[in-house]
Protein backbone atom coordinates (compact mmCIF):
# COMPACT_ATOMS: atom_id res chain seq x y z
CA UNK A 1 0.00 0.00 0.00
CA UNK A 2 1.30 3.45 -0.91
CA UNK A 3 0.88 6.00 1.85
CA UNK A 4 -0.69 9.40 1.33
CA UNK A 5 2.68 10.92 2.29
CA UNK A 6 4.43 8.94 -0.46
CA UNK A 7 1.91 10.07 -3.05
CA UNK A 8 2.30 13.69 -1.93
CA UNK A 9 6.09 13.46 -2.13
CA UNK A 10 5.95 11.92 -5.62
CA UNK A 11 3.59 14.63 -6.81
CA UNK A 12 5.67 17.33 -5.16
CA UNK A 13 8.91 16.10 -6.78
CA UNK A 14 7.25 15.88 -10.18
CA UNK A 15 5.80 19.39 -9.83
CA UNK A 16 9.16 20.78 -8.70
CA UNK A 17 10.86 19.23 -11.72
CA UNK A 18 8.22 20.63 -14.09
CA UNK A 19 8.51 24.13 -12.60
CA UNK A 20 12.30 24.07 -12.67
CA UNK A 21 12.31 22.86 -16.27
CA UNK A 22 9.95 25.65 -17.31
CA UNK A 23 12.20 28.30 -15.75
CA UNK A 24 15.38 26.85 -17.24
CA UNK A 25 13.98 26.18 -20.71
CA UNK A 26 12.74 29.79 -20.81
CA UNK A 27 16.07 31.19 -19.61
CA UNK A 28 18.59 28.93 -21.37
CA UNK A 29 16.65 27.00 -23.99
CA UNK A 30 15.92 23.29 -24.11
CA UNK A 31 19.23 22.20 -25.68
CA UNK A 32 21.38 24.19 -23.24
CA UNK A 33 19.55 22.84 -20.17
CA UNK A 34 20.92 19.62 -18.72
CA UNK A 35 19.11 17.08 -16.56
CA UNK A 36 21.53 17.99 -13.75
CA UNK A 37 20.53 21.67 -14.17
CA UNK A 38 16.85 20.75 -13.80
CA UNK A 39 17.46 18.59 -10.74
CA UNK A 40 19.64 21.28 -9.12
CA UNK A 41 17.08 24.04 -9.86
CA UNK A 42 14.29 21.90 -8.40
CA UNK A 43 16.25 21.30 -5.19
CA UNK A 44 16.89 17.63 -5.98
CA UNK A 45 20.44 16.32 -5.99
CA UNK A 46 22.11 16.20 -9.42
CA UNK A 47 23.11 12.64 -10.20
CA UNK A 48 20.33 11.23 -8.02
CA UNK A 49 18.27 10.06 -10.97
CA UNK A 50 15.26 11.90 -9.54
CA UNK A 51 14.11 13.12 -12.95
CA UNK A 52 14.02 9.56 -14.27
CA UNK A 53 11.79 8.44 -11.39
CA UNK A 54 9.09 10.71 -12.83
CA UNK A 55 9.95 11.02 -16.52
CA UNK A 56 11.63 8.68 -19.00
CA UNK A 57 13.77 11.47 -20.47
CA UNK A 58 14.28 15.22 -20.66
CA UNK A 59 12.11 15.13 -23.80
CA UNK A 60 9.28 13.43 -21.89
CA UNK A 61 9.52 16.16 -19.24
CA UNK A 62 9.24 18.81 -21.97
CA UNK A 63 6.17 17.08 -23.39
CA UNK A 64 4.58 16.83 -19.93
CA UNK A 65 5.34 20.52 -19.37
CA UNK A 66 3.64 21.34 -22.69
CA UNK A 67 0.54 19.32 -21.77
CA UNK A 68 0.37 20.92 -18.32
CA UNK A 69 0.84 24.39 -19.78
CA UNK A 70 -1.88 23.96 -22.37
CA UNK A 71 -4.37 22.86 -19.69
CA UNK A 72 -3.60 25.99 -17.67
CA UNK A 73 -4.41 28.25 -20.65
Amino acid sequence: MVSEYSLTMLSSGRDRLLSAALRLFAAKGYAATSVADIQRESGLAPGSGALYKHFGSKRELLEARSRTGSRAS
